[in-house]
């Protein structure tokens, strides 16, 4: 039985392509990297370079962005630097050292893409990326508790 509600159906999917991306990366060497780690590191493969947006697709603050940031810095994956568009910022990006690393993450969300296209059909993938895509809007709030009776 699947999930009960698409929120878990959706987390079960995420985790799917969590485990593709982070299986591939010990291949590079001995460099293993945290759940938090491995989103940070996809969205700068995806070309998100600016800290500040990187905390706002993962939903978390700056500063935990901040500390996954330096934990990545010191494993020799990342570096940060001015950014060149506004002396006040700082974008990220592999290191060198890292090259590998990075080829290994992309070939393995490509890789882990193609393989659900030919489990689940072209098609149905096309679909979920178009459905994915939409604007959904803000979530939506909690609906507010009955009043007592009597009040």
């Amino acid at each position: 039985m699947g999930a009960p509600f698409l929120f878990l159906a959706l987390l079960d999917r995420f985790q799917w392509f969590e485990q593709a991306f982070r299986s591939a990366l010990p291949a590079v060497g001995d460099v293993r990297v945290s759940r938090a780690q491995a989103l940070l590191l996809a969205s700068v493969l995806a070309g998100e370079r600016r800290p500040s947006r990187i905390a706002r697709r993962l939903g978390v603050t700056r500063q935990a962005v901040s500390q996954l940031l330096a934990d990545c810095e010191r494993l020799g994956l990342v570096r940060l630097e001015a950014d060149p568009r506004d002396a006040r910022a700082r974008v990220v990006h592999f290191t060198p050292q890292a090259r590998a690393f990075e080829r290994a993450g992309l070939e393995a969300l490509c890789r882990a893409e193609e393989e659900l296209g030919r489990r689940v059909g072209v098609e149905q993938l096309a679909a979920l990326r178009a459905i994915l895509a939409i604007d959904w809007g803000a979530a939506p709030a909690a609906a507010p508790e009955p009043a007592a009776a009597g009040s």
